[in-house]
């Protein structure tokens, strides 16, 4: 519980391929945090996805986003997935996957408008424009750009650009 009594939920994402030898877990798992010691405690796993490495949520709090680090989705692209969040219980409610455009999804980031997610493909140095649909889930990209080597998985979104970090490099993006 936060100072005013509020429940603080954390979702954790985990590698459920296995990594040297063995993999940790089977998707996206729901903590309560303790606001004095930062303590999580585990309540349960609150989706079953394959390998959820970054989480975002929606600036609504309503829809939360996963990059799902995969090879083998639509051909050699990793994915994004899109789940609703029961705001009492934490469930998450798959809603939809699809491609990240490229190869491994790193990062995902929502305008402050919630409209798009940006998704930067690390091993390929793009990054792919994601409609969100009214019902919080996912449409296919509308927006592609390729970079000159592998990008950093840092992006900030700002009204309506997006910074993206190449190695050795930080220039807008404009959507």
């Amino acid at each position: 519980m936060d100072s005013v009594g509020r429940r603080i939920l954390v979702y954790v994402g985990t590698d459920t391929k296995p990594v040297d030898g063995a993999a940790n877990g089977k998707g996206i798992y729901l903590f309560e945090m303790n606001a004095w010691s930062g303590e999580l405690s585990l309540l349960k796993l609150a989706a079953e996805a394959t390998s959820p490495s970054w989480l975002t949520l929606h600036p609504s709090g309503r829809y939360l986003y996963a990059i799902n680090e995969v090879s083998d989705f639509d051909g050699k692209n990793g994915s994004v997935s899109a789940f609703a969040i029961d705001r009492t219980s934490g469930d998450l409610r798959f809603l939809n996957t699809v491609s990240s455009q490229g190869a491994g999804p790193a990062y995902v980031s929502i305008d402050a408008t919630g409209e798009y997610a940006f998704v930067a493909n690390h091993l390929g140095g793009d990054i792919a424009v994601l409609p969100i649909l009214p019902n919080g889930s996912l449409g296919t990209a509308v927006d592609f750009h390729q970079d000159k080597g592998s990008l950093e998985v840092s992006m900030q979104t700002m009204r309506r650009r997006v910074a993206l970090r190449s190695v050795g490099t930080m220039r807008p993006m404009h959507t």
